[in-house]
C-alpha cells in the first residue's frame, strides 16, 4: 500500500495517537525506559484521510533535539510509492507524512522527552513527567539534560540483547540503528558519560546486587560489555576510570579490572594494595583482589579474601557467589553447600515493556534472514530443563550447583548433601518418632469399648461431641450448592481465618515447619543429642 515507509516496520492504530496515551500511561513503570517510540501522522491530499502509525526504534542520536527532528524527516523520503509507478489507470494519490512525534525517556531525571514535528511548519520540545503532566523544556535546556538523554538512549540500544535479566529484547516493530557508528559520536558518548557518571546508581544494576552503587550499576555494565569483551579495547575504559577515580575510592576496583582484562596484572596489584591500604573494607575492591588472586592460581589466599568479604557484606550475593567458588576449587565440598545455601536470593524485578493496544494491521518488511538456512536445526528439547525458567540469583546459585557437579560428580554430591542436610523426609520422620510415645499412650489408657478419636491421639484434644439435631435436607441441593449467593462474600472460597483459631506463640512448637534444606545439627537437637 502507499501509506507504508519502505525498510521500517511500522504498527497502524485504530485510534488517533492511542499509542501515545498508553506510552503515557506507563510512564511510572518506567525505569532504564522503553526503546524511543516514533508516532506518524500521514495524510492522503486526494481522500482527506488521516492513518496514523508508529514504530519503536533504537541507536538514533538523541544529544539535541534537532537529530531527533532529523530523524522524523528523514523518514519523509522511505515512503513507499511503489503503488504509483505503472499501471493503466491513474495511480491513487500518495499519501505524505503530515507531522510526527519522537518519544525518548531521560531516565536520569525520570522525563518523557517528546519532540513534535510539523511538515511544514516548526519544532516542538516537551516532556511528559510521571504524573502524566506536560513539562516546558525551552531553548536554554542545559547541557546536563540532554547528555542524560543521550547516554540513555545508547545504554538502552547496547543492552537490547545483553542480558534479559537486565533489560528485556526489543519488541515487535522495533528499528536498530547504530548508536556509536564512528569515533566522533563515541568521544561526545564518553564526555556525557562523565557528566552523569556521579548519578549512574539511579538507572539500577544487576539483579544480584541489591543496592546500586558508583561501581554496580547498569551503565558501568553496558560499558565493560561494549568497549571491554564485546571490542577488547580496555584502553578506552582504563583512560575513562582514570578519569573518574577521583569521585571514589572503590573505582579503583574497576580500573584493576580493566588492568587485569588488558594483561596488566602489575598495575593492578599495585593499585589494589595502594587502595587496600587506606580502605580495608571496600568490597569493590576487594572482589576485584579475589578475582585477581583466583587469576593467579592462589586459592588459599582467595578464600582467606572470601571469608572476609562475606563478613564486611554479608547481605550481598556476590561475596557469598565467591566464597563458594572459593570452597568448590579447593574440593571442599561440605563448606561448598553451606555457602550456596546461605546465599541471600533476590526477587528478579524484570523491567517489561509497555503494553500496546492491539494494532489495526501491521507491516514488517521482507528482510533477507541469513539464519533462515538453519532453522531446521532449531530444537526445543532443552526447553524443559529448570534451568531455562530462570532468572537472576536463582540462575547464578544453579550455575554454582552445576559447577559443583562437574567437579565433584552427581554421586559423591548427594552424599555430602546427606551428611550436610537434612531433608524434608528424614525430618517429618523424626516428628512422627516423636509422636508416636504419645498417639501410644492415648490409646492404651482408653477403655476397650470406647473409640478414640484420631484428632485425640495426634493433638490430645477433646474431640467435639457430634451433634444429635436432625439433618434436614433442602428440596433441591444441588441446585442450592449451584446457585450463588447473593452475598458475594459467601461464594468466594474459605480462608485459613475461618478455620479453628491457633495456639498462642508461645505455646508453637519452633520446629513444625521445616525449611528445605535443614542444617544436621538441628536434626542432633531434635533427637535429644548433639549429631
Amino acid at each position: 500500500m502507499g501509506d507504508t515507509l519502505r525498510d521500517v516496520p511500522e504498527l497502524f492504530e485504530t485510534a488517533l495517537g492511542e499509542s501515545l496515551v498508553a506510552r503515557t500511561d506507563q510512564i511510572p513503570q518506567f525505569r532504564l525506559g522503553p526503546p524511543d517510540l516514533c508516532h506518524l501522522v500521514k495524510n492522503n491530499a486526494k481522500t482527506a484521510k488521516d492513518v496514523t502509525s508508529y514504530h519503536y526504534v533504537s541507536g538514533v542520536e538523541a544529544s539535541s533535539a534537532g537529530s531527533l527532528a532529523a530523524y522524523i524527516n528523514t523518514l519523509t523520503y522511505s515512503m513507499d510509492d511503489s503503488a504509483n509507478k505503472g499501471g493503466w489507470f491513474s495511480a491513487p494519490a500518495p499519501f505524505r507524512i503530515k507531522s510526527g512525534v519522537y518519544c525518548c525517556y531521560n531516565a536520569f531525571a525520570m522525563l518523557d522527552v517528546r519532540v513534535e514535528v510539523r511538515i511544514p511548519g516548526g519544532v516542538n520540545v516537551y516532556a511528559v513527567n510521571r504524573a502524566g503532566k506536560r513539562v516546558a523544556i525551552g531553548q536554554d535546556a542545559s547541557p546536563a539534560f540532554w547528555a542524560e538523554l543521550f547516554v540513555s538512549s545508547v545504554l538502552r540500544a547496547t543492552l537490547a540483547d545483553a542480558n534479559p535479566d537486565l533489560y528485556p529484547a526489543g519488541p515487535a516493530g522495533l528499528r536498530r540503528l547504530d548508536p556509536l557508528p564512528d569515533l566522533n559520536v563515541e568521544g561526545r558518548f564518553l564526555d556525557a558519560v562523565k557528566d552523569v557518571f556521579p548519578r549512574a546508581w539511579q538507572l539500577g544494576a544487576d539483579p544480584d546486587v541489591q543496592v546500586p552503587t558508583l561501581t554496580s550499576n547498569v551503565l558501568v555494565y553496558a560499558l565493560v560489555r561494549y568497549f571491554g569483551y564485546e571490542s577488547g579495547r580496555w584502553d578506552v575504559l582504563i583512560r575513562l576510570w582514570r578519569d573518574l577515580l577521583h569521585m571514589d575510592p572503590s573505582l579503583a576496583a574497576l580500573l584493576a579490572q580493566a588492568y587485569m582484562n588488558a594483561d596488566l596484572d602489575g598495575k593492578a596489584v599495585k593499585l589494589l594494595y595502594q587502595t587496600l591500604q587506606v580502605h580495608p573494607n571496600c568490597t569493590p575492591v576487594l572482589l576485584a583482589q579475589i578475582d585477581l588472586l583466583q587469576k593467579k592460581g592462589k586459592q588459599d589466599l582467595a578464600l582467606t579474601l572470601a571469608k572476609r568479604l562475606v563478613n564486611t557484606a554479608p547481605l550481598e550475593f556476590k561475596a557469598w557467589e565467591k566464597l563458594t567458588q572459593c570452597y568448590t576449587q579447593q574440593g571442599d565440598w561440605p563448606m561448598a553447600l553451606l555457602a550456596l545455601n546461605s546465599c541471600p536470593m533476590f526477587a528478579n524485578s524484570s523491567r517489561e515493556l509497555p503494553v500496546m493496544p492491539e494494532p489495526l494491521r501491521v507491516h514488517f518488511p521482507d528482510f533477507a534472514d541469513p539464519n533462515g538456512l538453519y532453522s531446521d536445526n532449531d530444537t526445543h528439547a532443552l526447553t524443559p530443563l529448570r534451568a531455562e525458567g530462570l532468572r537472576g540469583t536463582f540462575r547464578k546459585a544453579y550455575a554454582l550447583l552445576a559447577d559443583m557437579v562437574d567437579h565433584a560428580g552427581w554421586e559423591d554430591l548427594l552424599a555430602h548433601r546427606a551428611n550436610v542436610f537434612v531433608m524434608e523426609d528424614e525430618y517429618r520422620q523424626v516428628k512422627e518418632e516423636e509422636l508416636m510415645p504419645n498417639a501410644a499412650g492415648k490409646t492404651d489408657g482408653a477403655s476397650d469399648g470406647d473409640d478414640v478419636p484420631l484428632v485425640v491421639a495426634a493433638t490430645g484434644k477433646p474431640a467435639s461431641a457430634p451433634s444429635t439435631a436432625p439433618v434436614v435436607p433442602a428440596a433441591n441441593d444441588e441446585a442450592a450448592l449451584a446457585e450463588p449467593s447473593v452475598d458475594p462474600v459467601a461464594n468466594t472460597e474459605p480462608t485459613a481465618a475461618t478455620e479453628e483459631p491457633a495456639e498462642d506463640d508461645e505455646n508453637a512448637d519452633p520446629e513444625a515447619l521445616p525449611p528445605s534444606w535443614l542444617p544436621r545439627a538441628r536434626l542432633g537437637r531434635l533427637k535429644g543429642g548433639l549429631y
